[in-house]
């Protein structure tokens, strides 16, 4: 079955109308995402890769929870009592469409705005009490050389703040946060070095990454051990980039996909290449 059949026969069981347009967003690693055009809604459709109902119902009451705070997440469109449906091509969520560009060029204004929502979306995170044991999972284990992890505080985290995931209006400020499908019990700062090793390692914007922890830490106070762990997370965080990459590659047929696979890892190396400078050249002063 083509993916408009497979849109087609999701969308008669939400009250949302027929199926006028769609777009696949073909840049994800794992799961399906549409933005999806109607008769009555432009909407965000995500079939996922995990069978796991349990764990997509406790992220989507995360989002929920998050979105009743005012935070700028997108709300959770219910499939009767639930927030999840389940079709015979996985499980599926819908969310409120964005207007939206993503996150490319930063400024100083930018990155204000960026410490500013992530220290909120963390304030509500460290105070949700509401998650399910089975979800107290760290993914971030390995690789941290001297670092003391005891220090280390836990949280709910995004875990995939990425430029594709924050969102950007006309008037170049941070609109929406979205994409909370990896959220999971993990160490606090694993926010703050996804946020820098996909965003701030590039030229010409180590200068932000002052920024971004000034204005952080005058909310949420980090230890030294914190801090300290940055690095490590980092390097962590762009080497898994690079393992899921050619996990992919390996499997793929598309030559599309193929060639932005390769342009993914090209990207990646660069980034290390850029973050082991920055640890020659003085990273621990901008923290």
């Amino acid at each position: 079955m083509n993916d408009s059949d497979k849109l087609k026969y999701i969308l008669q069981n939400y009250w949302l109308w027929n199926l006028i347009n769609f777009h696949l967003i073909d840049f994800t690693i794992d799961n399906q995402n549409f933005l999806v055009e109607t008769g009555k809604w432009r909407i965000f459709l995500k079939i996922f890769s995990s069978k796991d109902i349990g764990y997509i119902e406790f992220h989507n009451n995360v989002l929920s929870y998050l979105k009743k705070n005012w935070l700028k997440v997108p709300w959770v469109i219910l499939y009767k009592d639930s927030t999840v449906f389940g079709s015979e091509f996985g499980l599926v969520s819908i969310y409120e469409f964005m207007h939206w560009t993503h996150l490319e060029e930063m400024s100083v204004d930018l990155t204000n705005d960026l410490w500013k929502n992530i220290w909120l979306i963390h304030q509500y995170l460290l105070n949700y009490k509401s998650w399910i044991k089975k979800y107290q999972r760290c993914y971030s284990k390995k690789n941290l050389w001297n670092c003391d992890t005891t220090k280390l505080r836990k949280s709910l985290v995004h875990w995939d703040l990425w430029n594709l995931n924050i969102l950007v209006d006309d008037d170049k400020t941070i609109s929406w946060i979205i994409d909370f499908g990896d959220i999971h019990y993990d160490y606090l700062v694993s926010d703050i070095w996804t946020i820098f090793a996909d965003i701030f390692m590039q030229e010409k914007r180590s200068n932000f990454i002052k920024i971004f922890m000034e204005g952080y830490k005058s909310y949420i106070c980090l230890n030294q051990t914190e801090l300290d762990s940055i690095y490590y997370f980092i390097e962590q965080r762009l080497k898994w980039a690079l393992h899921r990459i050619n996990e992919k590659l390996q499997i793929e047929k598309n030559p599309d996909k193929i060639f932005h696979l390769k342009k993914n890892i090209k990207n990646t190396n660069i980034k290390l290449i850029y973050l082991y400078d920055l640890w020659i050249n003085g990273l621990k002063k901008l923290l």
